[in-house]
């Protein structure tokens, strides 16, 4: 039995995983940072007048993804979640889910004067046989 000494490969080299795990971390701040631009980007006003339901979807998600953006970065096989049909689906605070504060939820229009904020609950939802990735939610006039 040989032990592998290169410090790029092997099972039991930290320097490796930690490595690993950090890129993980700035690719799932890259997708909360960009799941909030396009919910944002989302956010309308129905022809009623008020503030219109959003949804984002992701394809080719995978279900590492899921778990670290659900917080459980160490449930890959996504034993904790619980499923519904074809989909997982979860509720999240928006604050916790895009880790921002209440002013990067709200999306201005100049010409109406009035802002629309991202609901606090959203829905996210996996589909792990397309894995497609759904976050939905609502509007709330912020002024």
């Amino acid at each position: 039995n040989e032990e592998n000494t290169d410090p790029q490969q092997g099972p039991n080299n930290k320097r490796a995983k930690t490595a690993t795990s950090t890129n993980n971390d700035a690719a799932i701040q890259k997708l909360r940072k960009s799941l909030l631009r396009l919910a944002k980007r989302n956010l309308k006003f129905t022809y009623s007048g008020g503030p219109d339901k959003w949804r984002v979807e992701v394809p080719a998600t995978s279900a590492e993804h899921f778990a670290a953006l659900m917080g459980r970065p160490q449930d890959v096989a996504l034993k904790t979640f619980v499923k519904k049909g074809a989909y997982y689906s979860e509720f999240a605070n928006a604050h916790t889910f895009f880790q921002c504060d209440g002013k990067e939820l709200v999306r201005f229009f100049s010409r109406e004067g009035v802002g629309i904020c991202i609901g606090e609950d959203i829905t996210v939802k996996f589909k792990p046989s397309t894995m497609d990735l759904i976050v939905s939610g609502y509007g709330e006039i912020a002024m």
